[in-house]
């Protein structure tokens, strides 16, 4: 059974013909306007885009701005320009010194290394109490005393204005002659 639907005589069977009609007639209003149907989808935008570059190119082009710098660029230019501009008058400063001068410079210049050495180092090892100013003074002998008194003298004179100023210089001469003995 199984090779009787082989063996069949079939006739070729052929899709009717059908006579063309006017292809307007089924269409609506403005509907033929979609006639012209690309055999690839491809084409029409290579059309449109051809003509988008001629439309382009007849347009006279504007003239070309520069380009807006980020808030944070100009602020970096600014901040590079005073830089430049200090360094430019520390050099005509440092050409214009006297011998004296650049060796006074020198010495500054190392101070200022050996205390940012010195800082360095504390906070290596955790020191973060670096004592300045009036707590700085240690004095051993007269001219220390001398310098520390100057510096007492000269802090607590910033206050002198104050309404309270004589009374509390009165209390520290009294309590600073308790201790005397």
């Amino acid at each position: 059974m199984e090779d009787d639907w082989e063996n069949l005589d079939v006739e070729k069977v052929t899709a009717p013909v059908v006579p063309k009609k006017d292809e307007n007639l089924n269409k609506w209003e403005g509907e033929d306007d979609d006639d012209n149907i690309k055999e690839s989808w491809e084409d029409e935008d290579e059309e449109e885009e051809k003509k988008d570059e001629e439309k382009v190119a007849k347009q006279p082009q504007p003239p070309k701005l520069k380009p807006k710098k980020s808030l944070q660029a100009k602020l970096d230019e600014k901040e590079r320009q005073k830089q430049e501009e200090l360094d430019r008058l520390e050099e005509e400063r440092l050409a214009n010194m006297t011998p004296e001068e650049r060796l006074a410079e020198k010495l500054r210049q190392q101070q200022l290394e050996k205390d940012a050495d010195l800082k360095f180092a504390l906070g290596t090892f955790g020191v973060t109490d670096i004592p300045s100013g009036l707590d700085a003074f240690d004095p051993t002998n007269k001219q220390e005393f001398s310098e520390f008194g100057a510096s007492l003298a000269a802090k607590i004179s910033l206050y002198k204005s104050s309404e309270e100023y004589p009374r509390f210089v009165e209390e520290l001469v009294r309590s600073i002659c308790v201790h005397r003995k």
